[in-house]
Order: C-alpha cells, then structure tokens, then sequence
C-alpha cells in the first residue's frame, strides 16, 4: 500500500509541473526586418496592426486587430510583443498578418 501511496503522489506531481510548462504565453514576441524597395533599412517609428485568422488566406478573424507603434533599429530591425487573443488557442490552426 505504501509504494502506491508514493506513485500516486509522484504522479500528481508530475502533472502539476507538467501543467505549468503547458501554459499558453502571455506574450507572442514578432521579429524582423524592415527594407525599402532599395533594400536600404527602414528605420524610425512605425505603426503597425497585426490580426490572427483560422486560414492562411480568406479565413475567420480571432479577435481584433492588435495595433500599436514599433521603433525599428538604424539596421531596420523591430520585435512586437502582443498578447494574442484567448480565441487563437481553441483554433485547429493559427496564422498571423503583420501590417507595417
């Protein structure tokens, strides 16, 4: 009776950290590059808007549209931090639009 007493307690324990290693992000960090038809870098403050959809073309919007403004560096790179929206983790498949 002990040794299934100390299996049971190991097992739940090891669901309890599974399950905080299976948490969604709070944030979803998005990085790149930004280049003018010149290929020279794009630089300054840019706003931007960034939509979740269930397709890669043509599908449903999850949640609205993320919007805000982004300093790209003198190399004409940037990284967004958004917070998705609850409705991208109920969804068979997820794609991203980022709008500079």
């Amino acid at each position: 009776m002990k040794h299934r007493i100390r299996i049971y307690i190991f097992s739940l324990s090891g669901l309890i950290v599974l399950s905080a290693f299976a948490a969604p992000p709070a944030a979803i960090n998005i990085h790149g590059s930004l280049t003018a038809s010149d290929n020279s870098p794009v630089t300054g403050d840019r706003a931007y808007s960034v939509t979740f959809s269930d397709e890669s073309t043509g599908g449903n919007a999850l949640g609205g549209a993320l919007t805000g403004t982004v300093t790209l560096t003198d190399k004409g790179l940037f990284n967004i931090a958004v917070t998705p929206p609850e409705e991208i983790f109920t969804a068979a498949q997820v794609w991203y639009e980022l709008a500079m």
